[in-house]
């Protein structure tokens, strides 16, 4: 290991594999991250400021994004390696059959903390597991910390962006559209394993905007897809204070005097849905410059997935950076896959290969300068093991 001022010794990481606790102890009241507007919040990277050493890569990883806020990750700690290990206790259930959400949430855990590695100097190997999810215990990846490792400072540059990074679902400027040559630059992030495809002009915004309030429509009528959706919707304080996870009021970004009202007197699940459904139209596609798409060269590729969750988090650490959030669509996605885990792939699947053209739609989001801040989210302490 590398050890000089910017780096980490084998004794802080050893240090830091002994004393995990210090993370929940820097996260807040019970070791809990607080991040939300219906408690007292912790500014996030007054927290990244507190947290060194392996502390501070395992917090990277808890700073990702996932779906509906699952956050389905468990870390095992070794004195030369982390393990990021998928728990499936934590998923979208027939919001996400085949679990390609999982797999794109992980590969966001573990860009931040390989980005979070590099910037402190730490050479680091990434040595990921093929393979489907099968149980709770399953093993995604390894982070092994070792002096030859190659691409030690890939990306590092963006490490500051991981605790400022949102999902930002409020509205975007219309009048300011993501520039072209900016776009290509975000693109270029992407790993040999994924293509990114950018929708701009009018036509293909609009046939995305109508494929993903169709599949709205199909996901909101779906019982199956809605009561495993809303087993993570947080509507109350007191839900979101004991849960730490999911879906609240604050991360709808609403206005503030709605959000307010909302905090006094919680939505029901289906009252929320029928405000996401109208959201969904006007706001996140309605306001949407651009659309991004991450394709696959082959269906079903887990590590594909994983990759793709990976190119991603560079993706909206990038964008963050340069005064850009992002927010995944992926109604038309969810539909799809539950179409092709039924074997009967239909409209969906057809509609979103028009527009990502040869291989597999892993995830489509939206990218533009976001006319309101996004409150942080909340995040539950990171589970961890020792080797």
């Amino acid at each position: 290991m590398k050890n000089d001022e910017s780096g980490m010794t084998r004794r802080d990481f050893v240090k830091g594999a002994a004393g995990v606790t210090a993370v929940a102890a820097v996260a807040g009241v019970g070791g809990v991250i607080v991040w939300d507007r219906t408690t007292q919040p912790e500014d996030p990277v007054d927290v990244w400021n507190a947290t060194v050493g392996t502390d501070r890569i395992l917090l990277a990883a808890t700073m990702a994004p996932s779906s509906h806020n699952t956050q389905p990750w468990r870390f095992r700690v070794g004195s030369q390696q982390i393990e990021i290990i998928a728990d499936t206790d934590r998923t979208m259930g027939k919001a996400d059959p085949r679990l390609r959400e999982l797999h794109l949430s992980l590969g966001c855990a573990l860009e931040n903390a390989v980005i979070a590695a590099a910037a402190a100097g730490t050479p680091v190997a990434v040595e990921q597991v093929p393979g489907s999810t099968g149980s709770p215990d399953t093993h995604v990846a390894t982070l092994r910390f070792s002096a030859e490792a190659d691409g030690a400072d890939a990306n590092a540059d963006l490490a500051p962006a991981i605790p400022k990074r949102r999902t930002n679902r409020g509205p975007f400027d219309e009048e300011r559209p993501v520039a072209a040559d900016t776009l290509a630059t975000l693109g270029a992030l992407a790993s040999d394993a994924v293509r990114v495809v950018w929708l701009t002009d009018a036509d293909a915004r609009a046939r995305f905007t109508d494929l993903s309030v169709k599949a709205t429509e199909a996901h909101i009528a779906d019982t199956e897809v809605q009561r495993d959706s809303h087993r993570w919707y947080r509507m109350s304080r007191s839900d979101a204070e004991k849960y730490r996870d999911g879906i609240t009021v604050s991360g709808a970004n609403l206005p503030w005097a709605i959000s307010l009202l909302m905090g006094l007197l919680p939505p029901t699940p289906d009252s929320f849905d029928a405000g996401w459904a109208k959201a969904t139209n006007d706001t996140h596609c309605g306001t949407a410059p651009a659309f991004g798409m991450l394709v696959v060269e082959n269906a079903g590729d887990t590590s594909a997935w994983v990759e793709a969750g990976r190119t991603y988090e560079r993706i909206q650490l990038a964008a963050a950076m340069d005064g850009m959030s992002t927010h995944p669509i992926s109604q038309a996605l969810t539909i799809r896959d539950r179409e092709v885990a039924a074997g009967s792939p239909g409209a969906f699947a057809g509609g979103l290969t028009e527009l990502g053209g040869a291989g597999e739609v892993v995830l489509a989001f939206r990218i533009g300068y976001p006319t309101r801040e996004q409150p942080p989210s909340m995040r539950r302490a990171p589970v961890v093991a020792r080797a």
